[in-house]
């Protein structure tokens, strides 16, 4: 009987070793260091598409400021023309203001003040018109 027990605790240190040695193969198969590197690489590639896309959007977002700023530049300088404008025509008002009055000199003098740089067409008239009445 002592034989039939040796051959039983053979068998099941045999039938062990062998459970263990399944396990450690299941466990090394789902650590498979090739598949985390597919994983990594994978990753990698998604990173990198999403940073090209974000760069894209940079550079389209950077432009778009850019015409931004230009028209900003722009309707600055025409509100900066148009202040100009308008100061010149109420300065033009009050000079005739004064020739209607009779201070023909002082409306004279004031006048040769005036430059018509930058004047729109309705000024450009409005000065040539004034102009005109106070060289009469």
């Amino acid at each position: 009987m002592k034989k039939n027990y040796k051959k039983i605790y053979s068998y099941g240190i045999i039938f062990l070793v062998c459970v263990i040695a399944i396990v450690a193969v299941g466990i090394l198969s789902q650590h498979n260091p090739h598949n985390e590197k597919i994983d990594y690489q994978n990753l990698i590639e998604a990173n990198q598409n999403s940073i090209r896309i974000l760069e894209e959007e940079n550079a389209g977002l950077k432009k778009k400021i850019s015409e931004l700023e230009k028209k900003l530049s722009e309707e600055k300088l025409f509100e900066s023309d148009m202040t100009t404008v308008s100061q010149a025509l109420n300065d033009m008002k009050e000079i005739y203001e004064k020739f209607k009055e009779g201070e023909e000199v002082k409306a004279k003098a004031e006048f040769k003040k005036i430059e018509p740089i930058g004047f729109d067409d309705n000024a450009l008239l409005y000065y040539e018109i004034l102009k005109d009445l106070l060289e009469n």
